[in-house]
């Protein structure tokens, strides 16, 4: 217990001398660019794409292998602000909302993929979604969350929406997609193999 009380202060204080540091950089160049304020960024949480691939590999088409893989990496870098800021409020919800349109867009190509040949291109996203349950591919509660997400997705047409974004997102919709995401990637994997 020791050991983990004094790895959560550790954590703690470097969290705190970053912040500061990220503080002092800003209040004395507020939104100017300066190239010497250029901060790494850190190592180690990015999945490269190369990775990302080996994952994808029930994807056929390489370009669409790819560009799912450069996406995915682009949630990865949205995923660091989520979990190493303390981004709050609508900013939160904006990096959620662009988080879920990710999402949305890697299980749309990942279906237009997998019906390749055997539904049109035109094909709504509902319609491959239903396909994928009546094959057994996937369950239908899985199928409700691709659909979900599809609507999450669809949101990003801001001249159709209705109502006001603010507080409509939350992390837990984010975890949401993680997870509706991750559980089609497993059960296209498993039909590969």
């Amino acid at each position: 217990m020791a050991k983990q009380i004094s790895f959560d202060t550790e954590i703690e204080t470097f969290a705190i001398q970053a912040g500061e540091a990220l503080q002092e950089i800003q209040s004395r160049l507020g939104r100017r660019d300066h190239a010497s304020a250029k901060v790494r960024f850190p190592r180690g949480f990015l999945h490269p794409a190369s990775r990302w691939r080996q994952r994808l590999s029930f994807i056929r088409q390489e370009t669409v292998k790819n560009n799912v893989a450069y996406t995915l990496m682009l949630h990865d870098a949205n995923l660091w602000l989520l979990r190493r800021t303390d981004l709050a409020g609508l900013a939160r919800d904006m990096v959620v909302k662009a988080c879920l349109a990710a999402l949305g867009s890697i299980a749309e190509a990942i279906l237009v993929d997998h019906y390749a040949g055997k539904m049109g291109m035109r094909q709504r996203f509902v319609s491959r979604t239903d396909r994928l349950f009546s094959e057994n591919v996937i369950s239908l509660e899985l199928k409700k969350e691709l659909d979900w997400l599809w609507e999450m997705r669809c949101r990003q047409h801001l001249f159709e929406l209705t109502d006001a974004e603010f507080e409509f997102y939350g992390i837990e919709d984010h975890k949401r997609g993680i997870e509706a995401i991750s559980n089609l990637f497993k059960a296209l994997t498993s039909r590969s193999v």
